[in-house]
């Protein structure tokens, strides 16, 4: 993790997670009765979109 960006996914985030992880981490909530959804795919695409990876192992798929 450290200066690696990353997405938390999880239905149970508070202000204190996003915190927690500072700028370079995405906590993204989700609804827990819906699951994961295309929008919420493209939210973190987005995200990631943004950010820039050292490695190229830790570049986003198209």
């Amino acid at each position: 993790m450290g200066d690696r960006p990353f997405v938390w996914v999880d239905d149970e985030v508070c202000r204190d997670d996003q915190a927690y992880f500072g700028d370079h981490q995405l906590v993204y909530r989700v609804d827990a009765g819906t699951g994961l959804t295309a929008a919420d795919f493209a939210a973190v695409r987005e995200w990631a979109a943004g950010k820039s990876f050292a490695d190229k192992a830790f570049r986003p798929h198209p």
